[in-house]
């Protein structure tokens, strides 16, 4: 399962309550999944997206193979994802091999 397939799933399903004497304090659930849309300078706004609280990142504008590897990096375990409505066949290596997560077309 992606990444963000599971942050979505999360979202979606209730959690049961503690069970049992001396029940520790539980922080709820997110009901949402936040995605920060990065336009420029991916690297910098990824790492200060996913810092600020964002769960997910869209990356919109062309890639570079070094730019999208700098802003995957910058997400740390957050999934990023790229908006590319003019994608073909060899941006989408570029992007399987820079590991994102998901794709906007």
């Amino acid at each position: 399962m992606t990444k963000l397939a599971e942050l979505i799933r999360r979202a979606m399903r209730p959690e049961a309550g503690p069970i049992g004497f001396g029940a520790a304090p539980r922080k709820e659930p997110s009901t949402i999944v936040l995605v920060a849309e990065i336009g420029r300078d991916w690297a910098k706004g990824s790492g200060e997206a996913i810092a600020a609280g964002a769960d997910a990142v869209l990356l919109t504008g062309a890639p570079g193979e070094s730019d999208l590897a700098a802003a995957v990096a910058a997400a740390k375990d957050a999934p990023c994802g790229l908006a590319a409505p003019d994608a073909d066949a060899a941006p989408a290596a570029l992007l399987r091999d820079a590991n994102l997560g998901f794709l906007v077309l």
